[in-house]
């Protein structure tokens, strides 16, 4: 799984559930400026037209978007 988060957004709630998972993950940074993640080398809006985080690519590639959504998913799987 590839977690996009942004420093002091919502991204928090999710990125510190897969924190205390045991569940293998990524995190890319987002610059919410720019609409850039991977230092600006890839363009967010690609990954999430409304070009907020967080947002969670799961291993077989869906891109979900919704906090509460992403919490739910991970939750899912641990369990």
């Amino acid at each position: 799984m590839k977690l996009f988060f942004a420093a002091g957004a919502s991204s928090l709630a999710p990125h510190i559930l897969l924190e205390e998972s045991s569940l293998t993950y990524v995190v890319e940074k987002v610059n919410l400026d720019t609409k850039t993640w991977n230092e600006g080398q890839n363009d967010y809006k690609q990954i999430n037209p409304k070009s907020y985080v967080p947002a969670l690519e799961t291993d077989s590639g869906k891109i979900i978007t919704e906090c509460a959504v992403i919490m739910e998913y991970i939750a899912m799987l641990l369990y």
